[in-house]
């Protein structure tokens, strides 16, 4: 029998957790939506993901992450979104969101629905988030066909020395001229600021024979900027083969097998951060556009997301 979390004895139904609007977003949101999802698992809920969305009509996530066909179809009529500002609480207050409506509708239908990506450190002092980050998304136990494909490419690009520099553009740019708080979170990078830095720390710290790969969603702009200072790159056409497509893919295992990782102000980046158990030296830039060191482990996966 499913296990139920907070249910009357007398009900045999299971409560069920839907993300009925998965994949949602991005390939690094819909990642941490998986992440939650797996989470609520650990706890007991049944978790189904997507609604009636067969796995060759999406794109990564139902690909490699060997989620079955969905072809269920559930009332919506209880649903909870998760905000951006409730990332910096951790996700216990969510789960008190989510059993205070199982108390109140035992056996239903719950649709979630939002943002999850927790501030990390909240996720690393909970056992069963943790647990479900290590079953799942990192590279200790490789099971899945997402882990698999990242293992594949990270042993493939792993060298001597490996600076990774994550250059998010594309929809970035869109977001120059808000006139909200999103302006500031979602801007690119100071490739100037950054590539002076650089050159500062390898020079100073005598590192001379390192491969720098860049990966970005802009790969033409990247070479022609790059073409223009001293550093040689790299990108995922070094490594990718002619039909394959998963170029993503080969951006995130270059930034889990960095020994440098620079990173945007973007939850792949820190996604790469987070399984990344090689790197030493972990960059991004603050609000101000400083270029500062910090924690993957112990950092808000976006800066300036407002707080609850």
């Amino acid at each position: 029998m499913e296990a139920i979390i907070g249910v009357n004895k007398n009900y045999l139904l299971p409560n069920i957790i839907w993300f009925n609007k998965f994949p949602n977003g991005r390939f690094a949101n819909a990642t941490f939506q998986f992440l939650y999802g797996k989470y609520l698992e650990n706890l007991g809920y049944k978790v189904i993901f997507g609604s009636q969305i067969s796995p060759k009509d999406t794109n990564l996530p139902w690909e490699l992450f060997d989620l079955p066909d969905n072809q269920d179809n559930f009332s919506t009529e209880h649903s909870l979104f998760f905000s951006d500002s409730e990332r910096t609480s951790g996700p216990e207050k969510s789960i008190q969101r989510i059993k205070k409506h199982f108390e109140n509708y035992p056996g239903s239908v719950l649709c979630v629905d939002g943002y999850f990506q927790f501030d990390t450190g909240t996720i690393r002092k909970n056992n069963d988030y943790y647990s479900a980050f290590e079953n799942n998304l990192s590279l200790k136990n490789v099971t899945n066909t997402f882990q698999v494909a990242l293992k594949k490419y990270h042993n493939k690009i792993q060298c001597e020395y490996l600076v990774a520099i994550h250059v998010r553009r594309g929809d970035y740019l869109d977001f120059q001229n808000s006139e909200s708080w999103t302006k500031n979170v979602f801007r690119p990078i100071n490739l100037n600021n950054i590539v002076e830095k650089l050159q500062d720390y390898t020079i100073k710290n005598r590192i001379s024979n390192f491969i720098l790969y860049i990966a970005s969603d802009d790969i033409d702009f990247c070479k022609e900027y790059f073409n223009k200072t001293i550093f040689n790159i790299v990108t995922s056409e070094n490594f990718i083969e002619d039909d394959d497509k998963n170029h993503l893919m080969v951006d995130l295992a270059a930034m889990t097998a960095a020994n440098m990782l620079i990173a945007s102000n973007s939850s792949l980046s820190i996604l790469g951060g987070m399984i990344n158990t090689i790197g030493r030296v972990f960059w991004r830039e603050d609000m101000n556009g400083e270029l500062i060191s910090f924690d993957p482990w112990s950092t808000p996966i976006l800066y300036g997301v407002p707080p609850c």
